[in-house]
């Protein structure tokens, strides 16, 4: 197997809110894959996304692809609706015009009752602290051949202490309604930490300590993607005041050539293409879907504090 063609990267200039610091991440060559984002297809109303069967299935939905295009669903990315809000266990590339069994956690512990047949994508990913936890699980779960199963609990958990170190409170359990009672944080560090047109991914770092990489295959992604990050982001940074020297371009360019290195190893996939994952001995996490030998989506997870 061919393996990640890892792209060529330019790196821009650093941009700041409180903790965080952003660099934009430019590809020198883009070998862009034809596909809709979820949210796109979902506006076209050419993609349902519903319970699998009335009862349900806590850790399962069903996507329905009605276009004559692939859809990219995100690791990370929140669905609101149905039974109880939940979120996607790993990044998945829909076929056109087909049926798929998607791996998702709930990040609403305490509802279980429709408020609507079909789901919607929302605003916001999950933080980085929290994908921690669904990203490592889920690693667990694949290596031990039991698919892209979570930790549920440890999911519920990592939200419940999002609401402690916040300050808020949810009736139901819902992640997002830290998201909603921090709203106007997450609207200024949105404003502080826009897009840079022609990104194609984001490096984020606390101090000079690295946070996340996110890469797409397109510009047009990574600017509707862009903000949805920076929600989560907001949660991870919100309550930290200083995080010391903050990172260089320079600092940005020698991880990204370390990831390049690491022993990224294939993986079952939901959906069509290769996904790819790595754990580090010294904490780092990654996630990667090749489609068509292009990378589509990359999503690593610095070092555990």
């Amino acid at each position: 197997m061919a393996g990640i063609p890892f792209p060529q990267l330019r790196i821009g200039d650093g941009i700041t809110a409180g903790a965080l610091t952003v660099f934009p991440l430019f590809l020198e060559s883009r070998p862009k894959v034809s596909y809709q984002l979820l949210e796109q297809a979902l506006s076209k109303h050419q993609v349902t996304v519903e319970e699998l069967g009335e009862g349900g299935s806590v850790p399962r939905l069903r996507v329905k692809n009605d276009s004559e295009d692939p859809v990219l669903l995100l690791e990370g990315q929140t669905l609101v609706g149905a039974k109880q809000n939940r979120t996607l266990n790993t990044t998945v590339l829909l076929k056109a015009k087909s049926t798929t069994t998607i791996p998702v956690a709930c990040v609403e512990a305490g509802r279980w009752h429709y408020i609507s047949r079909h789901f919607r994508t929302s605003d916001r990913h999950l933080n980085k602290g929290l994908l921690r936890v669904l990203k490592a699980s889920v690693t667990r779960s694949l290596k031990a051949r039991h698919g892209h199963s979570c930790d549920q609990g440890a999911v519920w958990d990592a939200i419940h202490d999002l609401h402690d170190r916040h300050y808020t409170r949810s009736v139901t359990g819902d992640l997002h309604d830290v998201y909603d009672q921090l709203a106007e944080t997450i609207a200024e560090f949105r404003q502080r930490l826009k897009y840079i047109p022609d990104a194609c991914g984001l490096a984020v770092y606390l101090g000079n300590k690295i946070l996340s990489l996110d890469l797409f295959d397109a510009a047009e992604s990574c600017g509707v993607i862009w903000p949805q990050l920076i929600a989560g982001l907001t949660l991870d940074a919100a309550t930290i005041q200083d995080a010391g020297q903050p990172a260089t371009a320079e600092s940005v360019l020698d991880y990204w050539q370390q990831l390049t290195q690491w022993p990224w190893e294939p993986v079952d996939t939901v959906g069509i293409g290769q996904e790819y994952r790595v754990e580090v001995e010294r904490g780092d996490l990654g996630t990667a879907l090749v489609y068509n030998d292009a990378l589509v989506h990359l999503s690593v997870l610095g070092p555990s504090s």
